[in-house]
């Protein structure tokens, strides 16, 4: 259980899939509504949907379902609701001993604040309100989430640099590739190109037919590529601590690429072909 007050989920930026959040009268109130994780309303309810409006015993008191958050996921900052149930910090406060659960306050800073001066600050706030001399250590602990997730930030674009790094080179021979396989395609053909021009193809026909060519050579190695990261995403999904995925503009992305590298490689193999004298074509072997 989470006994939360009002501002809890501007500060954590709690997402509602069902239902609605806790209002400011519930809030001031106390009274016994109650947002579920959606790890906990599967688990009871099995389609959260199923949850709005349900009661839930909370020690001797009943709670009534009124919103389901939608699912998290493991976070790297260490906050996670998928198995948590919000209530009213007063309502909390009649279900629950504050001494034994403990309890934690949540600060979040605008991006023009330095955070350091706002520890400081929040430091000398909890001091007074414990009472504590200033000969005294803190009996309280203040954690800084940017601290661990500053680092995983600059981790993760380092990463990004490097993917994009190792794709675009990557991309680069991929290109040489295809364009040496429609070099050797046109080659390969010469004698067939020449028969098509002789029988009146155009040559912006021979054109677009490499180049179509071209562009579904490289869009049918991007599906494979999809396949084998589909695959790879699956295996680390299972023993990572978070949902890994592709988004699908990623997918879109990486089609549309395909598309282009695939017309870029087969231009000039293309215009070779087209570009060829019919006769001298049809005499080539």
């Amino acid at each position: 259980w989470i006994g939360a007050t009002e501002e809890f989920d501007k500060v954590l930026s709690l997402d509602v899939e069902n239902g609605r959040y806790l209002s400011s009268a519930e809030f001031a109130r106390g009274t016994n509504a109650v947002v579920l994780g959606h790890t906990v309303a599967k688990e009871i309810f099995g389609n959260p949907e199923y949850a709005i409006g349900k009661t839930l015993s909370m020690g001797n008191k009943k709670g009534v379902i009124v919103g389901i958050l939608k699912e998290q996921g493991a976070s790297m900052d260490g906050w996670q609701f998928d198995d948590k149930v919000i209530v009213p910090y007063l309502f909390c406060k009649l279900v629950a001993n504050e001494e034994k659960s403990g309890g934690f306050i949540v600060a979040k800073a605008d991006d023009k604040y330095n955070i350091e001066d706002v520890k400081g600050e929040l430091t000398g706030i909890l001091r007074a309100i414990r009472k504590i001399a200033p000969t005294q250590e803190d009996n309280f602990a203040l954690n800084d989430i940017s601290a661990t997730a500053d680092p995983l930030k600059s981790f993760f674009g380092n990463v990004t640099i490097g993917g994009w790094a190792i794709a675009g080179l990557s991309l680069i021979v991929g290109a040489f590739g295809v364009a040496n396989i429609m070099f050797v395609t046109v080659r390969e053909r010469t004698s067939q190109i020449g028969l098509k021009k002789a029988l009146g193809a155009k040559s912006s026909t021979i054109l677009t037919e490499f180049l179509i060519e071209s562009a579904f050579l490289c869009v049918l190695g991007g599906i494979i590529g999809l396949l084998l990261v589909w695959i790879l995403t699956k295996a680390l999904s299972s023993v990572m601590p978070f949902p890994i995925f592709i988004a699908f503009d990623i997918v879109v992305l990486a089609f549309n690429i395909c598309i282009v590298l695939g017309v870029l490689s087969g231009i000039i193999p293309a215009s070779i072909a087209a570009k060829m004298n019919p006769v001298v074509a049809i005499r080539t072997k």
